[in-house]
């Protein structure tokens, strides 16, 4: 609970340079189209739209930024390469439509290639350029007989007026290329000097209403409170990796002394679980057995907002002010939800471990291995809840995979240089070079349209609206995530944290019991049946009965994961 000093104090977030996870994220807004679009879809296509909370030290502000940056540069790059495809059409229409077909076919067999060596994980540098050298000198001369095949005659070659021709759709060609590759190492160039290890946020993009956005975002993404929409309410904590519940009863006494019934208060088992977890953080006899661990509130609600039930036509989880989801709930409103287990806010106590690995030094102090980052974010959600004279423990464990590959290319690139910055850019940008050519009109089409629509078709209000949803789809972390741990470690890593959480959430709940002489019989004999039938629930959706133990019943139903199959 907040009455409880679980989380360590931190120093601002604006102060800090970029944690690494963001700057791959913002570096993802110029690397990844699709990454893009997702992001200013979720967190900008519905201004009252809730935001997911952010797990993994993301910032989603410089994030959503560089997003609305990319998209301006992509624009303009697009609008160039699109004027001089139209000019060249007039100007030299053969030419030019040979150059397009051309560059369609090689760069369908080229992404294709590309995609087989990302799978394989292996994409040289020095390879590359090879390859951007060679499949434009051959691009260049298959382009040069293709022209002269289909558009020369024998009786061209005594015309006066096929030379220059020819050399002007050459040079529209020409353009094209300088535009493509020109922009590319733009990129590179603005990778390796604003999202370089220890750089800062820079300054937003936008418009002023995109600015007010992003300032509710960067707030809201730390609360407490969590609308989602659709099935699953662990939005932005990852995929559900295991699952269990044990329920008994509290009429049982211990010992055979005679006692009074005792009132189980779920709160103070909240704040008993958490001194005894967070202990695993604080209380250790070396620095090296201290659990990277941080634990608080986590509530939730289903993001369909009524206003019908409610008096004035206002609802409590929307400010009225803004009319945007309040960020979070105070300690008395999350004491109150701790002690309704039926109503439609649900607070979850979230236990979250990252899996940074720290350095190591012998005793001489000398450096055996550096710091690493795994990137791999491990969520225990636990749920304690009276009811019936019966105590329900619900223990739910997320996994949120490392950042994409592919988005580490900030550290990848060369620290100066701008020659070496420029080639070794191109070379691992390389699978995207004719795809930028050929789909320059059809992308600029699309932002047409889309910026058509906006200032033509009116943006929804909820206030128009008796149920609203205000539900966040996905999180920023999870856009941009592996689609489950890239090793055999990681996966170990994952296991073996939610290992020491659930023995630590068993032997708290445990301790509380024989404190107030409740019989834990059940208790221990239901955890042990999960331990032994190794209760797992990896991805996807999990429909059926469980039994655990000889008293026990569990129905317990995983949510439908967003990042596909768990590993």
């Amino acid at each position: 609970m907040n009455s409880v000093p679980f989380a360590p104090q931190s120093s601002p977030r604006s102060a800090l340079p970029l944690r690494s996870v963001t700057r791959y994220l913002c570096a993802a807004a110029y690397l990844d189209t699709g990454f893009r679009n997702k992001v200013v879809d979720e967190l900008l296509g519905d201004p009252y739209r809730a935001v997911a909370s952010s797990h993994g030290d993301v910032d989603i502000g410089p994030v959503v930024s560089h997003c609305l940056r990319a998209r301006a540069m992509l624009a303009v790059r697009d609008l160039l390469l699109t004027a001089v495809i139209v000019i060249g059409v007039v100007a030299a229409p053969g030419y030019m439509l040979i150059w397009i077909v051309t560059v369609a076919v090689l760069a369908v067999l080229w992404s294709t290639q590309i995609r087989k060596q990302r799978e394989r994980r292996h994409l040289n540098n020095r390879t590359g350029l090879v390859t951007v050298a060679m499949a434009g000198i051959l691009l260049l001369f298959f382009f040069t007989f293709l022209s002269r095949y289909m558009l020369s005659s024998p009786a061209d070659e005594f015309s006066e007026g096929s030379e220059p021709n020819s050399a002007l759709g050459l040079f529209f060609v020409l353009v094209t290329l300088v535009i493509v590759v020109g922009y590319r190492v733009a990129i590179g160039m603005l990778l390796s000097r604003d999202l370089r290890p220890g750089a800062t946020a820079s300054a937003g993009a936008g418009t002023p209403s995109d600015a007010a956005r992003i300032a509710y975002l960067t707030e809201a993404q730390r609360g407490n409170l969590t609308l989602y929409s659709a099935e699953n309410p662990f939005v932005g904590a990852g995929q559900v990796a295991r699952a269990w519940a044990i329920a008994v009863e509290l009429d049982r006494p211990k010992s055979s002394r005679a006692r009074e019934t005792p009132v189980i208060d779920p709160q103070e088992l909240y704040d008993f679980v958490g001194l005894r977890l967070v202990e695993m953080r604080d209380q250790v006899d070396r620095p090296a057995e201290r659990l990277d661990l941080q634990i608080g509130d986590h509530v939730i609600a289903r993001g369909k907002v009524n206003r019908l039930f409610t008096n004035d036509g206002t609802h409590p989880l929307i400010d009225p002010g803004t009319g945007l989801p309040v960020p979070g709930l105070g300690e008395a409103a999350i004491r109150a939800v701790v002690r309704q287990p039926k109503a439609g806010l649900r607070y979850y106590q979230r236990i979250t471990v990252g899996t940074a690995a720290p350095e190591i030094r012998d005793e001489n102090h000398r450096l055996v291995m550096p710091a690493e980052d795994q990137e791999v974010v491990v969520s225990a959600f636990v749920y304690l809840a009276v009811e019936g004279r019966m105590l329900y423990t619900e223990f739910i464990v997320t996994v949120l995979p490392p950042i994409a590959d592919a988005y580490h290319l900030v550290d990848r690139l060369p620290r100066d240089g701008a020659a070496r910055i420029a080639l070794t850019s191109l070379a691992v940008l390389r699978g995207q070079l004719l795809g930028d050519l050929v789909l320059a009109p059809i992308r600029l089409i699309g932002l047409g349209y889309a910026t058509l629509r906006d200032r033509l078709v009116p943006r929804r209000h909820p206030q128009d609206y008796i149920l609203y949803d205000y539900g966040a789809r996905s999180s920023v972390r999870e856009m941009g995530a592996e689609q489950g741990e890239t090793t055999y470690l990681q996966q170990l890593d994952s296991f073996r944290y939610t290992k020491l959480i659930g023995e630590r959430l068993n032997a708290g709940v445990l301790d509380f019991l024989e404190a107030h002489d409740i019989d834990t019989g059940a208790y221990r004999q239901q955890a042990a049946a999960i331990v032994n039938n190794g209760t797992m629930i990896s991805g996807g959706s999990f429909n059926g009965t469980t039994t655990v133990g000889a008293q026990a019943t569990v129905n317990m139903a995983a949510p439908s994961s967003p990042m596909g199959k768990a590993t």
